[in-house]
Order: structure tokens, then sequence, then C-alpha cells
């Protein structure tokens, strides 16, 4: 490992940036801001232009809070599930229209959801991601759900701001586990079956980017986008850094 600062590490082998503690990030109400209830209208637009969706898809939000991006999309004979950990925002979701299943997401509950209600369209995760801390069963349970060739959107802070936050000085990343950037993350995804296909980057949390990746054998090179922000990364001027010994 390379210690990046006190807290911040970066894998020698893959590239991946990541907390040395776990993070437990408090859950709010979506709609309580108006500006995260226009950001996922926005991605709701964003996803039916993408999936090309018809009546009968189901749409799954991994991590779905109250709802607000699944309402977005429960029209047109869509159907639409959310799975949400906080019980007592997932029972005012399902209160509201939006079924939601008040249960943490593991491959135990990707099973049996893909068994009950079929497998997914689209599978959305938007934040989520950065907090997970067994990334490798948490693809494999969205793998469960996603049908194949189906689409896996999700939004996550992003690596390479971090770093030039940390080269003027600035560390503010102490609220996700996990920061990616987009070369780990293709690998990895890839190493899953799943083909990182697009990339949109956005300023929100001090930058993200928002993920297209589709469930199919996964095969190198990767599209233009994708190499487009791999080429930007390895040209990336890291700041001072430590060896750290592996554990």
């Amino acid at each position: 490992m390379i210690k990046v600062t006190p807290e911040l590490y970066k894998c020698q082998m893959c590239g991946h940036l990541q907390l040395n503690t776990d993070t437990h990030p408090e859950i709010t109400k979506t709609a309580d801001s108006a500006e995260s209830v226009q950001h996922f209208k926005e991605l709701a637009e964003t996803i039916q232009a993408s999936a090309e969706l018809k009546p009968g898809d189901l749409i799954i939000d991994v991590g779905s809070n109250d709802g607000t991006l699944l309402k977005f999309l429960n029209h047109d004979g869509l159907t639409v599930l959310g799975i949400e950990q906080d019980v007592k925002i997932a029972e005012e979701a399902t209160a509201s229209g939006i079924f939601t299943i008040p249960k943490h997401f593991d491959i135990e509950l990707a099973d049996n959801t893909s068994h009950v209600f079929g497998r997914a369209t689209v599978v959305t995760c938007n934040n989520v991601l950065a907090d997970i801390d067994y990334l490798s069963t948490f693809i494999d349970g969205i793998k469960l759900i996603l049908k194949d060739n189906g689409l896996f959107i999700f939004e996550t802070p992003y690596g390479f701001d971090v770093i030039e936050r940390l080269s003027e000085g600035i560390f503010d990343c102490c609220e996700h586990l996990s920061y990616f950037f987009v070369k780990p993350l293709a690998k990895f995804l890839c190493d899953h079956d799943i083909k990182l296909e697009k990339i949109q980057w956005f300023p929100r949390e001090g930058g993200s980017i928002r993920c297209f990746a589709r469930k199919e054998k996964c095969s190198y090179p990767f599209s233009d986008i994708v190499n487009k922000f791999i080429n930007r990364e390895l040209a990336c001027p890291w700041p001072e850094m430590e060896i750290v010994k592996n554990d």
C-alpha cells in the first residue's frame, strides 16, 4: 500500500484509493434536498434514454433511500423495486407507493430477490458503492439481480478529484470508504464479467462519476470514453507518498 495521507491509502497494484478505516455515513432522506430531487429526475431521464425501457421491465435501485429516483421511473408500465437498509425510510417509501425491501443488500437477498421478482433490465446504485468494504460479493449480488446484457448504472465520488484537491492542500475525503479511479474500477468490473461502457463526470460531492456498465463478458480494450478517463488518470501528479507494509 502507498500512504497518501494519514487516513488515505492507494493500492500499489491496482491504484484503488481507500481510507484505512470503515465509515458509517449518516443516511438522510433524498427528498429533503431540492438539489438531490432535481439530480435524480435528470438521472431518471438519462436511464430511460440509455436503456430503451419497455412495459414490464424491472428497475431495481440498491440503496434506494426514500424512492425519489424510482418515483421518476414508475410509469409507462415499468416495474420498480427499492432496496434500503434503513427500515424507517424503506417503510416510508413503500407507503408512498414505491415498494421497498427494508434489508441490507447481500448475496442472500440478491438471490431471493431474483427468484421472487425476476431479474432487472436496469440496476441502479448511487453513492453506495463507495461505502462498501466487500466489493466483490456486492458486485456478485448485483449480477444475480441483473439480466444478461442488462445495465448497471451507478454514481460514486471520483478519486481523481480527491487527488487534485490534495495537491492543493485540501483533505476533505473522510465521508466514504473508497474513492474510485476509472482504471482499477474498469478492471475490477471486467473481472466480474461486467463491462464499463460509458462514464459521465459531474461536480456533485466535489466531483463524481456516473458509470454505465453492462452484464456481459468483458474484453479489452475499453471504449474510447473509458480510455480517455484512464489516460488522464495515468498523467495525474500524485502528492508525496509513503510506502506502508501490508500486514
